[in-house]
């Protein structure tokens, strides 16, 4: 059974999908190693193709500090604030699915 393997989408539906329409049929299942949201333009997007799509998915480090679970600042010293999905820009309980996400690598 093939696998797509996807990691560091940072909400960048645009290259999400790039990457799904070069794989398209070749594989059938979707495994995602984390990093949803933080950078890009469209981190409720990608949250929702996600839960659609993804048959096994962990918790990334950006996907921790999105939920409010640890500081981007902790692991990123001098960036402050990020774009991307937070408590301001969300809606579909997209924060709680990264919270409830099952726990990927710890920040380094």
């Amino acid at each position: 059974m093939p696998y797509l393997i996807l990691s560091d989408i940072h909400a960048n539906l645009e290259a999400l999908s790039a990457v799904l329409a070069d794989a398209a049929g070749r594989y059938d299942r979707i495994l995602c190693l984390g990093d949803l949201a933080v950078y890009g333009a469209d981190p409720n997007p990608v949250c929702e193709w996600s839960r659609e799509k993804a048959t096994a998915i962990v918790r990334g480090n950006h996907d921790r500090a999105c939920s409010g679970m640890e500081s981007l600042e902790d692991y990123r010293p001098g960036r402050g604030g990020f774009r991307g999905l937070d408590r301001r820009t969300a809606h579909s309980g997209n924060i709680e699915y990264l919270s409830r996400l099952p726990r990927g690598p710890a920040a380094l």
